[in-house]
């Protein structure tokens, strides 16, 4: 490393690039760990999206809002995160110094996605709420038109809070700046404390005290039914009990023969046993995705809550926490597709169709349709 004035000379990838001094990046470091979020957060969410429209277990109410997250978190890990590593390969400086417009746009596209990002799991669990405990009736309120309705509304509505940072708030200029710490195009946290409560409040405490309050409800309903079962099924084994106690040897006969009648009725195979497995399949494919959603929920708690803790608290920030919890957040639109494919059985059955989809493909463009088969 040779010192230079105010900048230290780096080489990275056969060129030269100059930091400042008093930077607390490591370029060695930030580059390569930029670079990995960049790579699986495009292909993961791009896995997510394929999954959910080729595996037909997947097509259940709700699949729309995991597709509208994988989404938001796309267009994170597709423009914002690369952006970030752009600056930093620039030599810690605004690829967007001679073009601000796009600095705004960036700040304005990076705001919005995490909105959306939030607001989606909070309808998520509304969604999976309903489906539990009004499960003959949820899909009057999310089906394909009324989950559509719902995803706009939800751009909608995060576009009009993502707003203030190109318009200004009440009256001030726009509060879209470039970071020095974070590295990145995004709105000014301390300039208006204002627009700080609204946007965390809004946007993030909000939403996640209703997806808790919804994930909770549904822990509680499957308690309660589930003891309402065992206690009908309890009192049907005592009723017999005691009825049995009261035979005498002449009904004792006849209860034989009647005993005999009905196995003889039984010995086919009832199709009432074959809906019984596939209603207990569907509950254990609902629970388990129930399982994955709030894992999703929890770690984007603990991605989003330290950095939305330091916009509240400007006396907390520091040039190193801002960066590493301002990054931490922007890594979770990174983590789901994971998350998904180590919790979900048919999301991993849909990540390896896709692969095998592709392989199909890229037999058949490098070796012709004699070789490989497309179906």
């Amino acid at each position: 490393m040779v010192t230079t004035g105010p900048y230290d000379e780096l080489f990275v990838n056969n060129s030269t690039i100059a930091r400042p001094t008093n930077t607390i990046g490591d370029p060695y470091f930030e580059i390569p760990f930029l670079a990995i979020i960049v790579t699986v957060g495009i292909v993961g969410n791009l896995f997510i999206i394929g999954a959910a429209l080729i595996e037909k277990r997947l097509r259940n109410l709700g699949v729309a809002f995991i597709i509208n997250l994988a989404v938001a978190d796309l267009v994170i890990t597709a423009w914002n995160i690369p952006v970030i590593l752009a600056n930093i390969c620039n030599g810690y400086k605004n690829v967007f110094m001679d073009s601000m417009w796009l600095c705004n746009v960036t700040a304005m596209i990076g705001s919005l996605c995490c909105e959306v990002s939030m607001s989606t799991l909070m309808f998520i669990s509304i969604c999976r709420y309903n489906q539990v405990t009004r499960p003959t009736t949820s899909h009057k309120y999310f089906g394909k038109k009324q989950t559509t309705a719902m995803i706009v509304v939800i751009w909608v509505y995060c576009f009009l809070v993502a707003l203030p940072l190109v318009v200004g708030w009440f009256g001030s200029r726009p509060l879209v700046h470039y970071d020095v710490d974070m590295q990145a195009c995004m709105w000014n946290d301390a300039t208006d404390m204002g627009y700080n409560v609204l946007i965390v409040f809004a946007t993030i405490f909000i939403q996640i005290s209703i997806t808790a309050y919804m994930y909770c409800a549904v822990y509680i309903h499957v308690r309660k039914t589930s003891r309402s079962v065992d206690g009908v099924e309890n009192k049907q084994i005592s009723a017999s009990g005691g009825m049995g106690d009261g035979i005498t040897s002449e009904s004792s006969s006849v209860a034989s023969t009647a005993l005999n009648h009905t196995i003889r009725q039984n010995a086919k195979p009832k199709p009432a046993n074959k809906k019984t497995k596939q209603q207990q399949r569907s509950e254990e494919r609902e629970r388990n995705m129930l399982l994955t959603l709030v894992v999703v929920v929890v770690f984007f708690i603990l991605f989003w809550t330290p950095y939305a803790l330091l916009t509240l608290f400007q006396s907390l920030r520091t040039p190193l926490s801002t960066r590493a919890c301002g990054w931490l957040a922007l890594a979770n639109s990174a983590v789901n597709s994971i998350i998904y494919g180590v919790l979900n059985r048919n999301f991993r059955t849909g990540y390896v169709n896709i692969i095998r989809r592709a392989g199909k493909w890229i037999c058949y463009c490098c070796r012709g349709p004699e070789s490989c088969s497309i179906s």
